[in-house]
């Protein structure tokens, strides 16, 4: 079974009050991509909904700020080239893979 870790988001709006801000506040997550091409059931997946999946992930970068005493926890970060997408069928049943979207081998 997977058990996912939660995500901290950051909040956007800046420090004014509500009545001053032009923009509400708001939760914004890390944020990926991913072409349909590659994960075709999200074409009939409604936005706003939970979803599993799982990637295979190939680390091409990481970026650790030392020392600059920004406090940031998002300045430092890894990027990743994907290689493979699953959908899990339910996470609450052994995280089953559904199919995988990729079967290129490297």
């Amino acid at each position: 079974m997977f058990n996912f870790r939660k995500v901290k988001p950051r909040t956007a709006g800046g420090d004014m009050p509500m009545a001053e801000s032009p923009m509400k506040k708001r939760k914004i997550y890390p944020n990926i991509q991913i072409p349909l091409s590659a994960l075709p059931e999200a074409e009939k997946w409604p936005p706003g909904k939970t979803y599993h999946v799982a990637l295979e992930l190939t680390m091409t970068e990481l970026r650790v700020r030392k020392g600059d005493g920004v406090q940031d926890e998002w300045g430092n970060q890894a990027s990743f080239d994907v290689k493979g997408v699953a959908v899990l069928k339910n996470k609450n049943k052994g995280g089953k893979v559904a199919r995988f979207a990729s079967k290129e081998k490297e």
